[in-house]
């Protein structure tokens, strides 16, 4: 599902007055673990998977 959103943001181009904005996206994804004790265990591994997309140059997808 990622991919899909990913695939249909990249390239877009938003025309605002006189200008015209490029959007970029960045995903973090995960699973699901039996390791996981509550639901940040889950949360904060998918946000660390985003900030290493941001962080590596966007327009990437980060899972693990």
């Amino acid at each position: 599902m990622a991919e899909r959103v990913f695939d249909a943001v990249k390239g877009l181009k938003i025309p605002y007055n006189d200008v015209v904005l490029n959007v970029t996206i960045s995903v973090g994804v995960s699973v699901l673990s039996a390791s996981d004790h509550n639901p940040l265990d889950f949360y904060k591994r998918v946000d660390a998977n985003l900030y290493h997309s941001k962080k590596n140059g966007r327009m990437q997808i980060t899972a693990g």
